[in-house]
């Protein structure tokens, strides 16, 4: 009886004792604490760590870290609102693209060991640019934006006065500026191409040859010099030949230094410089002077710089090509204007157009029209013509009529016209293939308030509130007799269906008088500048997470 009763507790006691230990277990595992004997069968327990069933061979786990993790940081905060100021000063003009850039990152990868490494690979990064100039100096800038974010840096250090006008390539590359020269009364035209600064490397200051130790002269102290700059092999920590006392004597420690360079770099190790190991010193030497040329350039206030020349006087138009290889200008002469097509590959020039009018505005909509049209008034008939700008032959694409401006779309299909007729404005769009005219009912605004999307499939336009003085314009608003309170509107380009995007005062408390207005090839933002501030601004016209 005593037995069973001892076998019974003794039952009992290892049951407690089991419980113990397995709440023991469950405490540590929940702190991330070590247990020692645990250690041993089931290996070490990382703090923080989760364990995983092992990998099998060849699978990995991968987690990209600095631009993907910057990514996933913007994805978590609240994205920005849709309209944004880019700009505190007045801007002549702007371009809108998307710049895509090489930018490395970390991968962390878990063999099948459970062992952790690092990689560093390369990716391509599309960035949102806009290029943009001010007036005041002609200083180019640029802004990076994301619906989280808007940086902006100075790209290129300029001084030309006054610059009111700017006309940018599509690539950003080229930059025509245009300012009034009041004592001549006429208008001045800059041409200039940006381009990113490169190192000024300077040549190696060291020669290397064999030594021999005891030998003298200032080939010794440009070898203790090159030896010094690494710290694997520096000729003395102190004294004669550390860094900044190098001596113009070989000493033992200069081939003992020599030795520890071709080890370094894999070389015979006979502390000799033969052939291999001169090419390689120079090598290494070349390599430094282009870190060295990059460092100071980092310090330089800007990356950028500009190269250029004047053009002729009493340029009247200005546009460039979608490709960005030429531009054409139209320059006002005795008898009319003269219209000139610029390649900036070779510089070559040659004549386009003549024409008895002197006053233009040009849009070089496709690479096969440029699209001229006399400057309106709603008092007097307007002219616009479809120029061919490789045959030069031109033809009228509408017939005149008062207050006429336009906007042709990039495939050349469509036409946006804003008229005067009867007292009365009216906008249309019109199909050039089909002959058609498509009266809009609700978009009254003129064509320099407008950008077409790169596949002519939309129209955006800031539309005036109201028109207070109808029949007047553009005059009055070309004069600056009138300012606006836009809305944005989009146009389909195939339908003309109308559609409200914001009621801008209403939704931001912004009175926005928008006008060279112009959007980026993927459509993902506008651009506009304030016609009463001469500020810069964006729209966003894609959903950002969280919205």
């Amino acid at each position: 009886m005593d037995s069973s009763n001892t076998k019974k507790k003794r039952k009992i006691i290892f049951i407690v004792i089991g419980i113990v230990l397995v709440l023991i277990l469950l405490f540590f595992l929940l702190k991330g604490k070590h247990v020692p004997f645990l250690n041993k069968v089931m290996g070490t327990l990382p703090k923080g760590e989760h364990v995983q069933a092992p990998k099998e061979r060849g699978e990995t786990e991968r987690q990209e870290t600095g631009k993907v993790e910057k990514q996933r940081e913007k994805e978590q905060r609240k994205p920005e609102p849709r309209l944004r100021r880019i700009t505190d000063f007045p801007t002549g003009g702007f371009v809108g693209f998307q710049y895509v850039h090489p930018e490395l990152v970390k991968d962390i990868v878990i063999n099948a060991q459970g062992e952790k490494q690092e990689l560093t690979r390369e990716i391509q990064v599309e960035e949102d640019i806009v290029r943009y100039s001010d007036i005041a100096r002609g200083n180019v800038f640029r802004a990076v934006l994301n619906p989280y974010d808007l940086k902006r840096e100075l790209l290129v250090e300029n001084f030309i006065p006054n610059v009111e006008y700017a006309f940018f390539s599509p690539d950003g590359k080229h930059v025509a500026f245009q300012y009034w020269n009041k004592p001549e009364r006429t208008a001045e035209t800059y041409l200039g191409k940006i381009y990113k600064k490169q190192p000024n490397v300077q040549p190696c200051p060291y020669t290397f040859k064999n030594v021999e130790i005891g030998d003298e002269g200032e080939h010794v102290i440009d070898l203790h010099k090159f030896l010094n700059e690494d710290p694997r092999t520096r000729v003395s920590l102190s004294g004669v030949n550390s860094p900044g006392n190098e001596g113009n004597v070989v000493v033992p420690e200069t081939i003992t230094a020599i030795k520890n360079f071709q080890a370094v770099y894999g070389l015979t190790v006979d502390g000799k410089i033969g052939g291999d190991t001169e090419k390689k010193m120079k090598e290494i030497c070349d390599a430094r002077q282009l870190e060295k040329a990059k460092e100071e350039l980092a310090k330089e206030k800007t990356q950028y710089d500009m190269e250029g020349q004047f053009l002729p006087k009493g340029i009247v138009a200005i546009a460039l090509s979608p490709d960005s290889k030429q531009l054409f200008t139209l320059e006002k002469v005795k008898d009319g204007s003269v219209g000139l097509v610029t390649n900036f590959d070779d510089g070559t020039k040659k004549t386009a157009f003549k024409s008895p009018f002197s006053e233009w505005i040009a849009q070089w909509n496709s690479d096969r029209n440029i699209q001229i049209t006399t400057k309106a008034s709603y008092i007097t008939d307007s002219y616009t013509y479809g120029l061919d700008p490789t045959t030069g032959r031109y033809h009228k694409t509408l017939p005149q009529e008062h207050g006429l401006t336009t906007l042709a779309s990039p495939d050349n299909k469509k036409v946006f016209i804003h008229t005067v007729s009867d007292g009365k404005t009216k906008d249309y769009i019109f199909f050039k293939d089909e002959d058609k005219k498509i009266v809009l009912t609700d978009v009254h605004t003129f064509p320099e308030k407008c950008a077409w999307t790169s596949d002519s499939a939309t129209l955006y336009c800031f539309v005036p509130n109201n028109l207070e003085k109808d029949g007047e314009y553009p005059d009055r608003w070309y004069q600056g007799l009138e300012l606006f309170s836009d809305q944005l509107w989009k146009i389909d380009g195939n339908t003309t269906q109308e559609e409200l995007v914001s009621d801008i005062p209403t939704e931001y408390g912004k009175n926005l008088d928008a006008w060279k207005v112009g959007i980026d090839p993927k459509s993902h933002y506008l651009y506009f500048i304030d016609k009463g501030s001469e500020t810069l601004w964006s729209y966003r016209l894609y959903d950002a997470e969280g919205e």
